[in-house]
């Protein structure tokens, strides 16, 4: 199974302007301990490539993966479905599972959008182990 992490784009902020990238370190953790357990996974920071909508598409057929995971806090989280309708859009057999403090918290509001299949709750590295292993053995958590 080949996974796909996406930090979404984002809007112009003053953050940006003053020159501030934060690297998405939950993203980075996942993706460390998928690696370690020999799961072929990649991150794409379309916000830190100061990508729009059209080049997170490109690079969805480009590497089309079979599971993105997107993060969202708060105040990303429109930019986040957006980005799942985009991958559901270009991917539609793809599987979009969300997590961040967003999701969260706010588990059933992020389900009830037709283009995120699985929220993650909470610390999501061994729990987005487990889930990737699941799929690839089409076993249950």
């Amino acid at each position: 199974m080949k996974v796909l992490f996406v930090n979404p784009p984002q809007t112009a902020s003053k953050y940006k302007f003053m020159g501030v990238i934060a690297p998405p370190l939950g993203i980075a953790y996942m993706a460390g301990v998928l690696q370690e357990n020999n799961i072929d996974v990649e991150i794409l920071d379309a916000s830190a490539e100061d990508m729009d909508f059209k080049d997170v598409e490109k690079e969805l057929l480009k590497r089309k993966p079979d599971l993105v995971a997107l993060t969202a806090l708060t105040p990303t989280i429109g930019r986040a479905l957006e980005t799942a309708q985009v991958v559901k859009e270009t991917l539609p057999d793809a599987i979009v599972v969300m997590g961040g403090y967003h999701p969260t918290f706010n588990f059933i509001e992020t389900l009830e959008d037709e283009n995120v299949d699985i929220v993650i709750r909470g610390e999501g590295e061994y729990i987005m182990l487990n889930l990737v292993q699941a799929l690839e053995n089409q076993s249950s958590l």
